[in-house]
């Protein structure tokens, strides 16, 4: 286990209430790390002092006192490592897919979605007129107005959930929608742009996830990760109604740095009002 890991399993000892947030970003984890270390040394130091004092002084208490303190630590901590560990275990697609297949029938009952926004991401993606789209998590199609608003070429529809791409095929005709694993599919032509939408938490592997689409799109094409709302609003929602279904969003950043072996980052944005983050394939 790398220091990094390791140190991110005291964490959790030090700050057990981030156990219950399921999910730990690594930028949370390098934050604390510095701290981490000293708690970690003061706490042993303090019974180490215990027990060679006791031992100087002829004070048997002062020893067994510090010995027993640092078996409760280093027990506390395996504990709440192992616990740390099983919170970060990743996404079953089984489970993640009868989730969404639970909640298809009401999707559409949702806010509706803020125009301004979505327009904002799609101008940022690259969808205009005469592209051909892949739209990868796309629901029960709620972006598929909107890109024939555009005039898009063609609008191609992945989703896990056979529940949602049963809506979603019945909402437009045009729409090619197809039932599979965004993280494994394959097709026979390219796409110039691709739309993860409200999703990307969801997926299991999110570098393969991003490998593969790399593999979809023309040279020259985007991919644009996207959310209609702020990372810390999203984090919220997720943490409330689907943390099991859902891995924490990771910082404009980081994705940026996840795109970067197959993608040009043209744009990151993360406000109040949206998440997002755009590569064009080199």
């Amino acid at each position: 286990m790398g220091l990094l890991d390791f140190l991110g399993d005291i964490v959790v000892f030090v700050f057990p209430d981030l156990v219950n947030d399921k999910k730990i970003s690594h930028k949370t984890r390098k934050i604390f790390l510095a701290l981490l270390v000293i708690v970690s040394l003061c706490y042993v130091g303090i019974f180490a002092f215990c027990i060679f004092w006791g031992i100087k002084k002829d004070n048997i208490v002062l020893p067994i006192l510090g010995i027993l303190g640092i078996l409760l630590y280093l027990y506390r901590l395996l504990k709440t490592a192992k616990e740390y560990k099983e919170s970060q275990k990743k996404l079953d697609k089984k489970t993640v897919m009868e989730f969404f297949d639970n909640f298809a029938h009401i999707w559409d009952n949702e806010p509706v979605a803020d125009k301004e926004i979505i327009d904002t991401i799609l101008d940022n993606s690259g969808i205009v007129n005469g592209v051909n789209v892949l739209d990868i998590a796309c629901g029960t199609g709620v972006l598929f107005p909107y890109y024939l608003e555009r005039n898009v070429n063609s609008i191609t529809a992945v989703d896990l959930s056979p529940e949602m791409v049963k809506i979603a095929k019945n909402k437009i005709p045009q729409a090619n929608v197809i039932c599979g694993d965004a993280e494994e599919i394959s097709f026979d032509t390219s796409f110039d742009c691709i739309m993860i939408y409200n999703a990307f938490p969801h997926f299991p592997n999110p570098q393969t996830l991003i490998e593969n689409l790399s593999k979809c799109l023309s040279v020259g094409g985007k991919l644009t990760i996207a959310h209609g709302m702020s990372k810390k609003e999203l984090d919220e929602v997720h943490k409330k109604s689907a943390g099991k279904v859902s891995n924490i969003l990771p910082e404009s950043e980081e994705l940026a740095n996840l795109l970067s072996p197959y993608f040009n980052v043209d744009i990151t944005i993360s406000n109040d009002e949206m998440y997002l983050v755009t590569g064009t394939k080199r």
